[in-house]
């Protein structure tokens, strides 16, 4: 309600220097996995792409972010109420693990942010007092930690997932932990850009519901960061 408050209407700001304007005239809200799920099934004018069987058939999404868990499933357009669960946890708990290990281990304080860009990097080295110091094994234990919780909360809230006749992993999470996450559900669907999924489906859906708009703005206000993909109706 104060996000709607505050957006609809008319705004003024400069970017580079450069004044805009725009008018917001109207808002939508949805769940956030639901943008994963435009995402998947809608093209960027907002029309369905994929088969019409998949229409009505069981969709799962695990969107894994820095710091909360969101599954969400749906089925013929509604939401399947007993699949639906989350939890306050993500890759933070990963980050975490990781600034507890290098500073037990090299009396060295990360950051969250520089914890959490050591466990994206392929080749992580810590330069501190002792030299270069490799922490893959650090963050492989991490990621492991994380991908073992985070399977303990889909095992209980989906078993093996089969239910679904497509399983969808999303936000950066899921892309750190998408090899742990495949060994248990191989028949897990990753989608691109996963960070902005939510956003970019949100957009789209957009797209299709205010067909006569020159702008549609897909807003993931997530607990951590806010991501936006805007359309226009040039797109």
């Amino acid at each position: 309600r104060i996000l709607r408050k505050w957006l609809v209407g008319r705004h003024q700001f400069s970017v580079d220097g450069k004044p805009y304007e725009i008018e917001v005239v109207d808002i939508k809200v949805m769940a956030q996995p639901v943008g994963t799920y435009f995402a998947w099934g809608l093209d960027q004018s907002g029309k369905w792409l994929r088969d019409k069987a998949d229409l009505n058939a069981s969709v799962g999404i695990c969107d894994n972010g820095y710091n909360t868990v969101d599954l969400f499933a749906i089925e013929r357009g509604n939401i399947v109420g007993k699949y639906v669960a989350g939890e306050k946890t993500g890759i933070r708990r990963a980050a975490e693990t990781l600034m507890r290990e290098v500073k037990s281990k090299y009396d060295v304080s990360l950051t969250r942010h520089e914890a959490d860009q050591f466990l994206r990097q392929k080749e992580p080295i810590l330069s501190c007092w002792a030299g270069d110091q490799d922490l893959t094994p650090l963050t492989t234990q991490a990621l492991e930690s994380a991908a073992a919780q985070l399977g303990n909360i889909l095992e209980t809230s989906w078993g093996n997932g089969k239910q679904f006749r497509h399983l969808l992993f999303t936000g950066g999470g899921s892309a750190l932990l998408k090899e742990h996450l495949l060994q248990r559900y191989p028949h897990g669907v990753f989608l691109p850009d996963p960070i902005l999924a939510n956003a970019h489906g949100l957009a789209r859906y957009g797209r299709r519901v205010f067909k006569d708009a020159e702008v549609v703005i897909g807003l993931d206000p997530g607990f951590g960061n806010f991501k936006a993909v805007a359309l226009t109706d040039e797109d």
